[in-house]
């Protein structure tokens, strides 16, 4: 099936691309010749094919739209995702390919008619692409985050949704749910980038989704949370942190984003970087301190304490919680804080005295 999608949607780009030609052709001998009378049919005959290209692709977008929906079974999403990213990479979308030739022009795998090209990043699609974030099927969540990199932008609802997939996971602690966190966060930091490639750290530390933006950049954002909302919620209260505050999500998020090559490079150099740096491995260490008692633990099945867990239940009506889910916790913050940044960081700079 995506074998055949991608034979249709070469031939779409490559017979209109032909059609248009033949009109322009005939445009020019109409000039010529003012006295053939077939000229004008012809060219109503090339004018309607080249429209019922640019009908059909912008029909088929929609369609899309329908089969990436919150609720859409995983055979139509994953369908959809890679057929968009086939479309992407063909060049009906001109903004978001390149690179450019020597007449400034970005170009495609196909080379499209300006009437049939589209617009494809409407608000519509960014909307439904975002949602797939927070998608439960792993590979669906990546296909999603690497579509919404070719995007210009997300608008303004990607904070938004990012603060809305930080309550979702919050409440269910799913693993899905962090994921999508994190991926949101990698992306909103992707596409700061993207809007000023060169700038430096002190730049970029007043980005958000765009350059003009007057919001902190993803990493500033993420660190703030992380102290105020997360870490500081665990040092008072642990079990308030492991029902509440799974912190996973932010870790991962930032380890997405120091996972990039040369990330250090052109992004956190010289003193401000060094400082988020220095902050980060700071939570790491704060992170291993909480949770080194409970993984070190010799015997860990019954190391929550016994009124912790009556407790629990007294609040929630049910068994309370179990040495599982406070394993699970401790697991997954020492998880996501390792080696990512840690080993990242050592690697690139080696032969430095940071």
């Amino acid at each position: 099936m995506i074998g055949s999608i991608r034979q249709l949607i070469e031939r779409l780009g490559s017979t209109s691309y032909a059609l248009d030609k033949d009109l322009q052709g005939l445009q020019k001998s109409a000039l010529r010749l003012p006295n053939d009378r077939t000229i004008p049919s012809r060219i109503l005959g090339l004018e309607q094919s080249i429209t019922e290209a640019a009908s059909f692709l912008s029909w088929y977008l929609n369609f899309l739209k329908t089969q990436l929906a919150p609720g859409a079974n995983y055979q139509r999403v994953v369908t959809a995702l890679r057929v968009l990213i086939m479309i992407i990479r063909s060049g009906a979308d001109p903004s978001l390919v390149g690179p450019e030739d020597k007449a400034g022009k970005k170009k495609g795998l196909l080379n499209w008619p300006p009437s049939v090209q589209v617009d494809l990043f409407d608000k519509a699609m960014k909307r439904v692409l975002i949602d797939c974030l927070f998608n439960p099927f792993d590979d669906l969540r990546s296909m999603a985050a690497q579509v919404l990199k070719f995007a210009p932008d997300c608008g303004g609802s990607l904070r938004t949704i990012l603060e809305r997939g930080l309550r979702g996971m919050n409440t269910s602690g799913r693993a899905r749910d962090a994921d999508g966190v994190a991926r949101s966060i990698d992306l909103w930091f992707h596409l700061a980038v993207k809007c000023s490639p060169e700038a430096k750290i002190e730049e970029l530390r007043g980005l958000a989704i765009s350059a003009q933006s007057d919001q902190p950049c993803a990493v500033d954002w993420v660190l703030r949370v992380l102290e105020l909302d997360y870490l500081k919620v665990a040092r008072e209260d642990f079990q308030r942190a492991v029902r509440e505050r799974p912190i996973y999500g932010l870790l991962s998020g930032l380890r997405l984003i120091f996972e990039r090559r040369g990330i250090y490079e052109y992004a956190f150099k010289g003193p401000t970087g060094k400082f988020i740096i220095s902050q980060i491995l700071k939570y790491c260490m704060d992170i291993w301190r909480m949770s080194k008692d409970i993984l070190c633990f010799v015997s860990p099945e019954g190391y929550v304490p016994q009124e912790m867990m009556d407790e629990e239940a007294e609040e929630d009506g049910d068994d309370g919680m179990d040495t599982q889910t406070v394993m699970s916790y401790c697991w997954r913050a020492v998880k996501e804080s390792r080696c990512a940044v840690v080993y990242q960081f050592m690697k690139d700079h080696s032969s430095s005295n940071c």
